[in-house]
């Protein structure tokens, strides 16, 4: 997600293990790859995950 819009997310293992990138969706869907989803209800881990649409996401 990041790359396509330019912007440095934080990240630390890049395979969604660390959790440093899990980050609060405001609004809309994403899709976690490999079935990977952070601890926290309404996060998404934006080394893991793409978008399903639009969405709004604290960054």
């Amino acid at each position: 997600m990041e790359k396509k819009l330019g912007i440095k997310m934080p990240s630390g293992c890049r395979v969604g293990q660390c959790e440093s990138c899990s980050t609060k969706v405001i609004a809309g869907n994403v899709q976690h790859l490999n079935g990977v989803e952070p601890s926290d209800e309404g996060a998404c881990l934006t080394c893991q995950c793409i978008p399903a649409g639009d969405i709004t996401i604290d960054a």
